[in-house]
């Protein structure tokens, strides 16, 4: 009798350990899933002169002094940036959001042969879907939220550079219809 009440004992004592995990795991799953931060929508960044990062003034002109980045509902990003005059190139990678700061690591991109860089002679005719995605080593940006009426985002390349990100408006659409047609892109 008395060892049958102790095996009851440590059967009811399993049972509830392993409700209370199960329990305990679906919690922290839900609560893991609610914690996940995305964004979807297209910044514009721009090199600036200001370290205080808000005087549009200050933004550097020059022909490669920017590009977009475009995140993904799914966590995804992807860099337009200037390279080379006969190259398009995006870098794509993934992003996550801890507080006021976005963390974005490229360890991708995407180029094709564009001939637009060329002034010399007439474009020719290109295939944005003719270009390959390939492994590169990894980029990373801590992206800062920032306190301006002009920007959101600040960040600083490994070349020094002070650089601030604004949401673009819904009419800036040539980089949206780009990244539509580009089918390695489109599906990010």
């Amino acid at each position: 009798m008395k060892l049958s009440k102790t095996i009851m004992l440590t059967f009811a004592l399993a049972i509830f350990i392993l409700t209370s995990c199960s329990n305990s795991q679906k919690s922290n799953n839900e609560t893991s899933d609610k914690s996940v931060k995305t964004i979807n929508g297209l910044f514009f960044f721009a090199v600036t002169e200001d370290d205080n990062f808000c005087n549009p003034d200050s933004i550097v002109s020059m022909e490669c002094g920017g590009g977009y980045l475009y995140f993904t509902k799914f966590g995804n990003v992807i860099r337009d940036a200037c390279y080379v005059p006969d190259t398009s190139r995006y870098d794509i990678g993934s992003y996550n959001i801890s507080g006021d700061s976005i963390f974005c690591v490229f360890n991708r991109n995407y180029s094709f042969f564009c001939n637009e860089g060329n002034h010399d002679e007439q474009p020719k005719p290109y295939n944005i879907n003719s270009g390959v995605v390939r492994e590169n080593s990894p980029i990373t940006f801590k992206l800062c939220k920032i306190k301006c009426d002009k920007f959101e985002y600040s960040f600083i390349t490994d070349k020094k550079e002070n650089n601030v990100l604004r949401k673009c408006d819904n009419n800036e659409t040539f980089f949206w219809d780009k990244f539509r047609k580009i089918k390695a892109l489109s599906a990010l």
